[in-house]
């Protein structure tokens, strides 16, 4: 897959960060009175004021003071895409004060319509301030729908002609324990298998026909069982994500994204669920405490993951709720705080909330950290980023601000 921009926002003229202090997420750990030199979005050269030379002509801004971390990822941000769902299960009406209302029925047990999101949502500008504004500056976008090809987009209100990085991002697909939902997932993946089996025997079954041409599902498809790409998957609960292991059973390769709650996570774990394709699952979670059910008793399935050994890439819209980043937007990483008051460590915390969700999207090269010849994309606090008090000043993407 590519990740060319479709368009870019980077500048000509170096432009020159002082006196910040730079909490890197890399080797070089937290660099104080730092100085970051960006040339075309990118980080030619970051140091201390005393390792790096500033380039005549470039554009000074002063810092002084403030703390920069890198550019927060949401994995899976989901968006609204029109005219992709699939035929309902069932209508019914109701009566409300002498009025006959008919509701659609439950379209879980019809089979998901396939939709991309470069194709069927909206990327209006406008609709990109919140995320913006919370300090996100990477999100892979995922259909409403529930099975699809995500886009790869910056929230860049100011800049809309920047928005879209990619439209060939990733195969996401939302999963119950219904057995019409399980069979997209077992269909496919065995539907993959036998035409990987018939093309490297150059063979075709009797029935099968002409080779179909390729198209973007099968494709997607065939990358995920080869193991090139994730496959993203918000299971509806523990017993949907026991059918999905028992399903890729068959296939080593396929590495998956999870998106699970945390009481689910701590019956999965409980279960010793998870342990034997641990080094293929990074976990999706929002950054919240839940509750045993039934219980009082709090989860923190962040640091459960961690005890485990499971990577944990945080989705700080909270798997879609997007009025959780507009309640906290004046200090987005609140709920970073929380989970480490609650014993997750700040390098952890932070970690979740950048590079695990950069590797996960293949990113690992170029976003998560700040580093040399790393995406200048990163956030400007007031203070220490996970203090309650401390705000969140500007947001810049690619060597440009797009939020003060």
């Amino acid at each position: 897959m590519g990740w060319g921009s479709a368009s870019t926002l980077a500048q000509q003229a170096a432009v020159v960060i002082q006196g910040a202090s730079v909490e890197t997420g890399a080797k070089a750990g937290r660099i104080d009175n730092a100085v970051i030199v960006i040339e075309n979005g990118r980080i030619a050269k970051l140091g201390s004021a005393a390792e790096v030379r500033i380039p005549a002509a470039a554009r000074l801004v002063n810092l002084r003071g403030k703390t920069i971390l890198p550019g927060l990822i949401d994995p899976v941000y989901v968006v609204n895409v029109g005219g992709t769902e699939g035929s309902s299960g069932g209508s019914r009406t109701i009566v409300i004060q002498g009025r006959a209302i008919t509701l659609p029925g439950d379209s879980g047990g019809s089979t998901p319509v396939f939709t991309r999101v470069v194709e069927n949502a909206s990327l209006d500008p406008r609709a990109f301030r919140v995320p913006n504004r919370s300090g996100l500056t990477l999100l892979n976008l995922v259909p409403s729908s529930g099975y699809g090809q995500s886009a790869l987009v910056r929230p860049t209100p100011k800049h809309g002609d920047t928005l879209l990085q990619t439209g060939d991002g990733f195969l996401y697909i939302q999963l119950s324990n219904r057995t019409e939902s399980l069979s997209v997932l077992r269909d496919n993946l065995a539907a993959t298998k036998r035409a990987t089996v018939d093309s490297s025997s150059g063979s075709a079954s009797a029935n099968a026909g002409p080779s179909p041409t390729p198209s973007v599902e099968r494709e997607l498809w065939k990358a995920v069982v080869e193991g090139k790409a994730p496959l993203l998957v918000r299971a509806a609960n523990a017993a949907t994500v026991l059918h999905v292991l028992a399903i890729l059973n068959e296939f080593p390769n396929v590495r998956l994204g999870l998106a699970v709650s945390g009481s689910d996570l701590d019956l999965l774990l409980r279960a010793d669920a998870l342990t034997d394709r641990k080094d293929k699952i990074t976990l999706i979670l929002a950054p919240t405490l839940d509750n045993e059910d039934g219980s009082r008793v709090r989860i923190h399935a962040a640091r459960l993951a961690r005890e485990a050994g499971l990577p944990v890439a945080l989705s700080l819209s909270h798997l879609g709720r997007t009025s959780e980043l507009t309640a906290n937007q004046a200090t987005p990483l609140f709920a970073l705080g929380r989970l480490i008051a609650a014993g997750m460590s700040r390098e952890e915390a932070l970690r979740a909330a950048t590079q695990t969700p950069a590797a996960l999207l293949g990113l690992e090269a170029t976003h998560g950290t700040l580093e040399e010849g790393r995406v200048a994309s990163f956030l400007v606090f007031e203070g220490d980023p996970l203090e309650p008090t401390s705000t969140l000043r500007d947001v810049w993407i690619e060597g440009n601000p797009t939020y003060d």
